[in-house]
């Protein structure tokens, strides 16, 4: 599981923050302000993630796995084959409901009604 770490305090524009970083590869993720000038305490107590890592991590996983060359990526025909099939299973489960309660009308006795 990939760890993060918060480092000593480090100070930026009167700001202090922790930097947020991968314990796995030391890679910097982002910030933690501990403390903001009143113009950015909407930073204060917030994790801020810098957007240009984000790709490359994702929180509460191992390093990242990488695709093996016999998989193929799904293209636009693979999804389109694969909404076929889920059409196909869709009007196979319509018609199983249709037989079902048609066989419940017969086996069941009508309810009573209480008037």
């Amino acid at each position: 599981m990939t760890a993060l770490t918060l480092l000593p305090h480090l100070f930026l524009h009167c700001s202090l923050y922790q930097t947020l970083s991968c314990t796995n590869c030391c890679h910097v993720l982002g910030k933690f302000y501990c403390s903001t000038p009143a113009h950015l305490n909407y930073k204060m107590n917030l994790y801020n993630i810098d957007n240009s890592v984000v790709y490359r991590y994702t929180l509460g996983e191992d390093f990242q796995q990488v695709i093996p060359s016999s998989q193929a990526p799904v293209t636009l025909e693979i999804c389109q084959c694969y909404e076929e099939e889920i059409e196909k299973q869709k009007v196979l489960l319509e018609m199983s409901l249709d037989r079902l309660s048609k066989l419940e009308k017969e086996v069941l006795p009508p309810p009573e009604q209480d008037f």
